[in-house]
């Protein structure tokens, strides 16, 4: 069997990715990689659902990378690799938490990175090694 063609709207994909089944509810979960989002769908192929957008707010997707299923608990965990998290939700695509670097340390990182120009590799290690130093300091002072 199979389902679904090119397109944004529901029950299409741009560049299906990973794929995870609930053999408890007989329904399938599918990230859509180029729409930023995942699609359920029953075993018939049927669309039931969607959660997600592109972006950086909880619930949004910045290339997406992976996706675990805990059928004990009704979870599911989305690998948000651009945004540098985790994201939780239910079964149903509710967002319910996300766990990763925040954004301060995000910041503190790139601020360091474009410090670290020089052509002396001795002055880019010291640079560096003093960046990590204050990204190590931040991080101890934030919650993450």
């Amino acid at each position: 069997m199979k389902w679904g063609r090119s397109g944004i709207g529901d029950g299409e994909f741009d560049h299906p990715g990973d794929i995870i089944i609930d053999e408890t509810k007989k329904t399938i979960y599918v990230t859509d990689i180029g729409n930023s989002r995942i699609q359920k769908f029953d075993y018939q192929g049927n669309f039931l659902m969607k959660c997600g957008s592109e972006g950086n707010e909880d619930g949004q997707f910045n290339r997406r990378a992976g996706m675990a299923l805990d059928p004990n608990d009704k979870i599911i965990y989305v690998a948000d690799t651009k945004n540098d998290r985790i994201q939780k939700f239910d079964m149903n695509g509710n967002f319910l938490s996300k766990w990763g670097i925040s954004e301060k340390l995000r910041e503190a990182d790139r601020n360091c990175n474009r410090r670290v120009k020089s052509k002396s590799l001795v002055n880019n290690y010291n640079r560096r090694r003093d960046c990590n130093q204050r990204v190590r300091t931040i991080l101890g002072r934030i919650s993450i």
